[in-house]
């Protein structure tokens, strides 16, 4: 393992658990970052001096290009959702655009069918990926488009994800997007993050779905804790819904977390996984660094900056449900 990653983890202790048997959460705390942490797009409205757009106005699935003109960094991180320009998209890998600067985010596409419009320009949303598309993509079930906007096997698998939900949650219309999607069902995933809301110094969570662990947000402090957690927490209740509704109701069950000790336990196994993942090294520009980890049970992005860790994800290998989905 990276021991800048080593370091961070062994800096983490999980705090008690709390939600429902749907729906559950436990919430990570740890020491922030030396330096003021930088700003995302997760808040809204987004920085003025922040432009988004198509790469060079071309059809590009898997680009977009992105100018920060302010004098601090801003942070975009994997999974967020862009709306607008040719295309919704959900960036598939977390990156620091530094200050008065230029960056390439890689996307992936969150919408069906459409491909054109008047307009590059596309707009923060503040709103994340569910986990199980942000999982999918970790494991390349999504992926590009052909150099003329052509879709792909890949880019048709997040197509039939889409419509998935559309018809489980029994919207109407097709061609939808992930994030209409997501915002349509507010009301019947909303009871589910009641509770949930980040508190106190928590700056992650490890987020359980039907009592299986579905996806892990770790950030540098609580400051970018307060930032995505809201709508990290709304994508995993989206997901918890989508889950509920496919699989009716379930007889009620004590959730293993509130055993004793188990969340101590369950992290150190965690930790312990980490430690011993494959991991890939992608330095960036503004001083930064993007790692890959992967092994048989699990499979994470971590996002360095200077010596330091902002972002760390990471997400179970494989689910038998994703068998299908494999290209």
């Amino acid at each position: 393992m990276d021991a800048t990653v080593e370091q961070f983890l062994a800096s983490r202790r999980p705090g008690p658990s709390r939600g429902g048997d749907r729906l559950r959460i436990v919430p990570i705390t740890g020491p922030a970052l030396k330096s003021p942490a930088p700003r995302t797009l997760a808040r809204q409205p987004a920085p003025a001096s922040l432009r988004l757009s198509e790469r060079d106005g071309q059809a590009r699935v898997e680009e977009v290009q992105a100018y920060n003109g302010a004098a601090a960094s801003i942070l975009a991180l994997e999974g967020e959702l862009l709306a607008g320009g040719f295309q919704d998209r959900m960036l598939a890998a977390s990156t620091l655009i530094g200050p008065r600067s230029a960056a390439i985010l890689s996307t992936a596409c969150s919408e069906e069918g459409r491909f054109e419009g008047e307009d590059v320009v596309l707009r923060p949303t503040g709103s994340v990926a569910p986990p199980r598309y942000r999982r999918r993509l970790r494991l390349g079930l999504y992926g590009d488009s052909g150099g003329d906007g052509t879709p792909t096997s890949r880019q048709q698998a997040v197509w039939r994800d889409i419509e998935a939900d559309r018809r489980t949650l029994d919207h109407p219309g097709e061609g939808i997007s992930l994030l209409r999607l997501c915002t349509a069902a507010r009301e019947q995933w909303g009871p589910l993050v009641e509770g949930l809301a980040p508190a106190g110094r928590e700056s992650g969570w490890l987020v359980f779905i039907d009592q299986r662990l579905a996806a892990a947000d770790l950030f540098c402090g609580p400051a970018l804790g307060a930032a995505y957690g809201p709508p990290l927490l709304a994508a995993a209740a989206y997901d918890g819904l989508v889950e509920g509704l496919r699989s009716g109701p379930r007889k009620a069950a004590a959730p293993a977390a509130e055993r004793a000790g188990w969340t101590e336990g369950f992290w150190r196994d965690l930790s312990g996984e980490l430690a011993g993942a494959l991991t890939v090294r992608e330095e960036q520009t503004s001083g930064s660094a993007r790692l890959s980890m992967d092994s048989p049970a699990l499979v994470g992005t971590a996002l360095l900056h200077r010596g330091e860790l902002l972002h760390l994800s990471f997400f179970p290998a494989l689910y038998a449900d994703d068998v299908a989905a494999l290209p």
